[in-house]
């Protein structure tokens, strides 16, 4: 984390690669006593988390899916071995992080790798969990862990689609939809203290709320279908309508959280998927997004947002809809920006 840091801040020395050689080496190490049988360390598999999801911050086009792969592979072992039933006390905080940390994982990889929903099978232990355990922030996760499995499975069915169209995938999606209703996210009463004067606890349910909406507009987008089934017997449906307004309303609640926020690591999914919903006739809400929130800084992904509104604003009026042609995961492939959004 802290060679990470060192390069985040443009310090093109030797010393970023020299600490995350040695977190490599350590983990390495780590890696290679681990017996047929034996207990899988907590801060072994937090190292390797933490070492694949900074990766992209030394070099943007750098995904750590190898350590992804061994990872979740270690996690399996590591859910065996530990008690689950336990993670809503209060002294569960390493578990829970883990466990977070893992999750927010398979969020960013489901828009960087090919695999089906049921890849997201083991962490169905999750949701028998007491609805406190929810209740308690995780620095990846905030309070909205159950929404980002959901999301994490609605990423991986729209990245399926847009390579692979399957008739069978509509159907999925309907049902994830209809899951995404009745997933729980904590009310802000039960939120647990976060200790973080810059986090406040209404802070982290605006995130999973806009996480919530982000599912459903990702699964609007690829299959417009959705919207005649949730809105049967309705006259006409504008598609690109629809969802530039559920676009819009993301944005506008995110617009409402301070600059300040310590969420704003967590935010770039977001307005990166909210943002690239914005047709041209949105130019005052692309605003919000390029001047509030100063993208810029995050290159790779204001990089994949510029080339989306691009190909939109390019595309000969009259034709099939913008926001149904030009998606940003193509556009992300297409230029080879891919990243870990996160």
């Amino acid at each position: 984390m802290s060679a990470s840091h060192l390069s985040q801040l443009g310090n093109n020395g030797s010393e970023p690669l020299t600490f995350q050689t040695e977190a490599i080496s350590h983990i390495a190490k780590g890696i290679a006593e681990i017996d047929s049988g034996s207990l899988i360390k907590d801060e072994l598999l937090l190292g390797i988390i933490l070492l694949g999801m900074t990766t992209s911050w030394h070099d943007p086009s750098s995904l750590g899916l190898c350590h992804f792969h061994g990872a979740r592979q270690l996690f399996r072992i590591w859910v065996a071995q530990n008690d689950m039933t336990q993670l809503q006390l209060p002294m569960a905080y390493t578990h829970r992080l883990i466990v977070s940390s893992m999750v927010y994982w398979e969020v960013m990889a489901a828009c960087l790798i090919d695999q089906d929903i049921d890849a997201f099978s083991y962490l169905g232990i999750l949701s028998t969990q007491p609805q406190i355990f929810f209740s308690y922030p995780c620095p990846w996760t905030g309070i909205g862990m159950g929404v980002l499995i959901d999301l994490a499975k609605c990423l991986a069915l729209v990245r399926r689609h847009r390579t692979s169209p399957d008739s069978t995938l509509l159907d999925k999606a309907l049902v994830l939809m209809q899951g995404l209703e009745t997933t729980h996210i904590p009310t802000l009463d039960e939120i647990q203290g976060t200790g973080d004067l810059f986090t406040p606890a209404h802070h982290l349910y605006k995130i999973a709320l806009c996480h919530r909406l982000i599912a459903k507009l990702e699964l609007y987008r690829s299959f417009p279908e959705l919207r005649q089934v949730s809105f049967q017997g309705a006259t006409q449906i504008d598609h690109a309508q629809e969802t530039q307004e559920l676009a819009i309303g993301i944005l506008k609640m995110m617009e409402t959280i301070p600059e300040n926020s310590r969420t704003i690591a967590i935010q770039t999914l977001i307005l990166l998927s909210a943002g690239s919903s914005l047709g041209y006739h949105s130019s005052p809400a692309r605003e919000i997004i390029t001047d509030w929130r100063r993208l810029q800084t995050i290159n790779q992904a204001a990089a994949i947002l510029k080339e989306v509104w691009l190909r939109m604003d390019s595309m000969v009026p009259g034709c099939e809809s913008p926001i149904a042609q030009v998606h940003w995961m193509n556009v992300m492939v297409d230029n080879k920006l891919e990243t870990i959004l996160g």
